[in-house]
């Protein structure tokens, strides 16, 4: 029925009632010696004692076996019961079972009452049968035990279900407990993610100072280069080129702008191929080199992220290969599939050698796996040239209204 070390109140008001039973009787059969007929007093002391004390032997604090306990009370009260009415002939009455009747339907569980409530109702009346004298009073026996064990049972079933509510508030206590500990778990991972978040967003404004603002500045150190000789040769050309190269440089200062308030560039709302058109246009008017761009496949919508990715991948290629490489030629493809895009860059620069990667090329990289894409980069056959591809898949359906709309 339960685990037993502790007793619970109900416990002890049980046994308050086996005591007040136990000394009762003692009083009584004092008080009223003659009711035990043949039987010494001391004699009925001893057995009530033993009576009560030795199934105590198997339901105290701290102990209880509550298999033995009906076993054990039994063979007591019923020698007991035998030794009265059967030898003696001597009729107790209905008390000395009363008590024993209530244990036994306190204290069993599902595997005892199956033997023990049948024992007890059909063995221990019969013996008294040769003790009473009328038939009517061995019948109404009957109603008091099944009465007492009634009661014992309602006892219980409110300790199971004592017992039942505790066992759900502590789980309910051990749950809130975890609750609480997935509850701080989640904030340490919040705060990590936060962090992770933080550390991203420094990297992606790294990678667009890097892209965007290293792309206008290598133009115009080139320009300036360029506009030192210029200067003496055609003034009014060069005039021209200052203007430019200041545009150039309010363009930059957009950009840096931009980045610092995390606000993608707007022209991210033109198709993708223009972008890299103006891009290449901007390109050669400022370095001097000859950009060739080659449109494959009809043009479709490219989602603003991954254009604005492929556009800075395209703006450090190009940087790249004037500033590294000393490229003079250089030629853009963009290949339309239904699945992907592809963007090629070659230039006739010089090719890589086996040192790391800059930060340039481990950015490429980075765009491209954040769309699940793929970066490659390689050296051209022959002496000089490095080619560059960047591909990325695109999903959905392609919408040429949205190329209209922006071209027009």
């Amino acid at each position: 029925m339960r685990d037993g070390n502790k007793w619970l109140w109900l416990d002890w008001f049980i046994f308050c009632l086996r005591l007040t039973w136990y000394v009762t009787g003692l009083v009584y059969f004092y008080l009223f010696s003659d009711n035990l007929g043949a039987i010494s007093y001391p004699f009925f002391v001893f057995a009530l004692s033993m009576s009560f004390l030795i199934p105590h032997i198997f339901w105290r604090p701290g102990y209880s076996n509550l298999t033995m306990y009906p076993i054990v009370e039994f063979l007591v009260t019923c020698s007991f019961s035998i030794y009265a009415s059967v030898i003696m002939r001597v009729d107790l009455g209905n008390s000395l079972l009363l008590i024993p009747f209530l244990m036994i339907g306190y204290l069993c569980t599902r595997k005892t009452a199956k033997w023990a409530i049948p024992l007890y109702i059909i063995v221990l009346p019969s013996t008294r049968i040769l003790a009473i004298e009328d038939t009517y009073s061995f019948i109404m026996q009957f109603i008091d035990y099944g009465l007492f064990l009634s009661i014992g049972l309602g006892f219980n079933l409110i300790i199971h279900s004592h017992l039942k509510t505790k066992r759900v508030l502590v789980e309910n206590q051990e749950q809130y407990k975890k609750i609480q500990e997935q509850h701080a778990l989640l904030e340490q991972y919040s705060k990590k993610i936060k962090n992770l978040t933080l550390l991203e967003e420094r990297n992606r404004l790294a990678r667009d100072l890097h892209d965007s603002i290293g792309h206008h500045f290598t133009s115009m150190t080139m320009a300036l280069d360029a506009l030192s000789i210029m200067i003496e040769k055609d003034p009014k050309l060069a005039q021209e080129k200052v203007k430019k190269l200041a545009s150039l440089a309010r363009t930059g200062l957009d950009e840096i702008r931009k980045s610092i308030h995390q606000i993608a560039p707007d022209d991210v709302q033109y198709p993708f191929a223009r972008l890299i058109r103006d891009t290449a246009e901007d390109f050669e008017m400022h370095t001097n080199a000859t950009v060739e761009l080659d449109i494959k496949g009809s043009e479709y919508f490219i989602p603003p992220q991954v254009s604005l990715s492929l556009l800075r991948c395209v703006q450090e290629s190009l940087t790249n290969g004037i500033k590294h490489g000393n490229a003079s030629m250089f030629s853009l493809e963009l290949l339309y599939l239904p699945t992907s895009l592809t963007v090629t860059i070659e230039n006739n620069g010089t090719q890589l050698n086996n040192t790391a990667p800059g930060f340039g090329m481990k950015t490429m990289n980075e765009r491209m796996v954040e769309l699940n894409g793929e970066y490659t980069i390689g050296n051209l056959h022959g002496d000089r040239g490095v080619k560059i591809t960047l591909s990325v898949p695109i999903g959905g359906r392609h919408e040429q209204r949205y190329i209209a709309n922006a071209s027009g």
